[in-house]
Order: structure tokens, then sequence, then C-alpha cells
């Protein structure tokens, strides 16, 4: 390695720790995105399972369903970043990486109550999906949800 570009090991390893502390910040003072995650669904949504098998038939059509009903606040794969999500009072949940580090344990049961539903529990405007959505889709989405590359 030349000098010129040693000399630049000090700025990435910086800038790496800067957003790895950012990211820790924000998960740990409860930040707008995550604190979505931060209560849990009544019993009756406690430990459900989805009765889906977790193939790619199932995943794909999960997938339509969520960027037909869920991308537009969500963001494509659930970055939280959709087309409407910054005209909204609350800012949309970023799965992506609050499914990795916030969820309660139990993430079924969670998901699927958010999404029948909506933010009104949780303090949120999204809308219960409950009316639009059947049991089956419901599941679709909450196996595309867990198919989502966390990092």
């Amino acid at each position: 390695m030349t000098i010129k570009y040693l000399s630049a090991i000090p700025i990435v390893l910086l800038l790496l720790l800067a957003s790895i502390a950012t990211v820790t910040a924000a998960e740990q003072s409860g930040s707008p995105r995550l604190r979505h995650f931060q209560k849990q669904p009544p019993a009756d949504y406690l430990g459900r399972y989805n009765p889906l098998t977790a193939d790619q038939e199932q995943q794909t059509i999960g997938q339509r369903l969520f960027d037909q009903h869920c991308t537009r606040c969500h963001g494509f794969g659930g970055v939280g970043k959709g087309l409407d999500g910054d005209q909204l009072t609350m800012e949309p949940a970023e799965l992506i990486r609050a499914a990795q580090h916030v969820f309660p344990s139990d993430r079924n049961g969670y998901l699927y109550w958010t999404i029948a539903e909506g933010g009104e529990p949780i303090g949120s405007p999204m809308p219960p999906f409950k009316e639009v959505l059947d049991s089956k889709q419901i599941w679709q989405i909450i196996l595309y949800i867990n198919t989502i590359n966390y990092f």
C-alpha cells in the first residue's frame, strides 16, 4: 500500500465507528423509526404462528402484497423511506433494521397485530388492513418481511 492510501485508513475507521455509534444511539434513545416496536401486542395476538409454508411461491405473493399495500410508506424492502412516508406525522417503521434489533420476542404476533389493527395502538398513522387483507394475505406479507435481508 502506498502512503496515500494508508493515510485514509484512520478516516475510514472513524466514519465506520461514527455510523455504528449513530445506529446504536438511535436504537437506545427511542428513535422515531424504532419506537413503533416498544409495545407488546394484546394477549389474543401473542403466540400466533404462521400457518403458511415459507416457500418461494408464498414469499413472492407476500412481496407483491407488500409492494402493493406497504411500500408507499415503508419503502421497497422495508427501509422506511416510501414515497408517502415523509408526508406522515410520524415516520414509517424501518422494518429492515428494526426487525433484527428491536422486535419483541413474538415477532409473528407483533407483525400480525400491527398489520391487522394498524398503528393506532402504537401511536402511528398506519391504517388497519384487516378489512383490506384476509388472514392468508397478512401471513404472506409476514413471510416476505421475514425474508428481507437484514444487516
